[in-house]
């Protein structure tokens, strides 16, 4: 059976002000067709839908973007969040959604030049393949394995083409606050 959320236990499981909820619903999601104002339907939000507006909200209200940029964003990311598993089929738990992979955890490092015009972002992905504490000379240090994954929008020719600014989104990080709030429990 499919689980529907309502916008009051979506902002109480996940610590978000209702209005703010509410806005970030507005803002990231198309008008709901069954409800309005006066409709007396309260808006239902399906699991991707409420991971859809936490992301939305949290390039919004953590890492600064304006709605605009974060929607972009967002659209940018889209085929590789649903290839990734961090959107699901419906009617699938989220244990069960993410195909077996080598990858502990995903950063997406968000780069974009703010002098231009018009915003043009690009995507660094790292997939973080190990994560391993190590000594090096008396200090503590990590041995990191990854994978990057490039993906480019506008016409730059180059994620280091020029002065580049980047804001870390740990989209996994993120996805597992999201999954244990909401409660999810293993079958």
């Amino acid at each position: 059976m499919i689980k529907l959320y309502t916008n009051k236990e979506l902002s109480e499981k996940l610590g978000i002000n209702l209005a703010k909820w509410k806005r970030w619903s507005r803002e990231f999601l198309p008008p709901d067709p069954l409800g309005g104002m006066q409709s007396g339907f309260t808006r239902q939000y399906y699991f991707n839908d409420a991971f859809h507006v936490m992301l939305g909200g949290h390039l919004v209200g953590d890492l600064r973007f304006s709605v605009y940029e974060a929607r972009m964003i967002i659209e940018a990311l889209k085929d590789w969040l649903a290839e990734k598993g961090f959107y699901m089929h419906p009617g699938q738990l989220p244990e069960t959604q993410h195909a077996p992979s080598e990858t502990i955890t995903y950063r997406i490092f968000i780069q974009y030049h703010p002098e231009k015009k018009q915003m043009d972002f690009s995507y660094r992905i790292r997939g973080v393949l190990s994560d391993t504490p190590v000594q090096q000379n008396d200090m503590a240090a990590r041995d990191e394995r990854y994978i990057e994954t490039i993906i480019r929008s506008g016409d730059r020719p180059s994620v280091d083409d020029g002065v580049v600014f980047e804001k870390l989104l740990d989209i996994t990080a993120l996805y597992e606050v999201f999954i244990r709030r909401l409660e999810f429990k293993k079958a």
